[in-house]
C-alpha cells in the first residue's frame, strides 16, 4: 500500500485544496475543451480512431514526450533556488490557507490524516512533479494505443482520456508559467 501511495504522490497536486480557481483549471476547463475537441472530431472527416490517433494524437504526443525533461529541470530549479518568497505560505481562497491532506502517525502509532499547509515552493514542486508524471503517462498511453484499436469502446474511452489529459497538461503548464513568470514576484 505504501508503494502505491509513493508512486501516485505526484498526482496529489490534483487534491490540493484552498487555491482559488484550482478546480476550474484542473477539471472544468479540461472537460470543456475535451468536449469541444471530441465534437470537432465527430463533425470532421476523421472517421476512424486510427486516423485520429495517427493524424492528431501522435503529433501532439511527439511534442509532449519531450516535456518531462523540461519539467524535471523546472522542478530542480524550484527546489534549489534560494528565495525567501518561495518559503512563504500561499494565500488561499476565502481566507483559508491552501493545504493538502497527508497521512501521519500520531504518538499512539495510529494512522491519522492531517492538513499540511502549503508554501509557494511546495505548491510549485507539486505542480511540476504532476506535470512530469502526467506527460509520462500520456506518452505511455499513446505507445499502448495500438492494443486498443480492435475494441471500439475501449478506443473511444482512450481518445476521451488522452484529450482530457492533454488539455489538463496544457492548462496546468500555462498556470505554472504564469505563476513562475508573474505571480511568484508579488508578495
Amino acid at each position: 500500500m505504501m508503494l502505491f501511495e509513493q508512486v501516485s504522490r505526484p498526482f496529489g497536486f490534483l487534491f490540493i485544496r484552498g487555491v482559488k480557481g484550482k478546480c476550474l483549471y484542473d477539471w472544468l476547463l479540461p472537460v470543456l475543451l475535451t468536449v469541444l475537441t471530441i465534437t470537432l472530431i465527430c463533425s470532421s472527416d476523421i472517421a476512424t480512431y486510427s486516423k485520429i490517433n495517427d493524424s492528431v494524437i501522435n503529433g501532439i504526443v511527439g511534442f509532449i514526450s519531450t516535456l518531462p525533461g523540461f519539467y524535471i529541470a523546472a522542478l530542480a530549479a524550484i527546489v534549489a533556488f534560494q528565495n525567501k518568497l518561495l518559503d512563504e505560505g500561499l494565500d488561499g481562497a476565502f481566507g483559508e490557507r491552501p493545504y493538502v491532506n497527508v497521512n501521519d502517525i500520531n504518538e499512539n502509532r495510529e494512522k491519522t490524516i492531517k492538513k499540511q499547509y502549503l508554501t509557494r515552493r511546495y505548491f510549485l514542486s507539486s505542480m511540476f512533479a504532476f506535470l512530469t508524471a502526467e506527460s509520462i503517462v500520456i506518452t505511455m498511453l499513446n505507445k499502448l494505443s495500438p492494443l486498443f484499436i480492435q475494441y471500439n469502446s475501449v478506443m473511444a474511452i482512450y481518445v476521451v482520456v488522452i484529450f482530457f489529459s492533454l488539455w489538463q497538461l496544457i492548462i496546468v503548464t500555462l498556470c505554472g508559467l504564469y505563476y513562475l513568470g508573474e505571480r511568484l514576484h508579488v508578495k
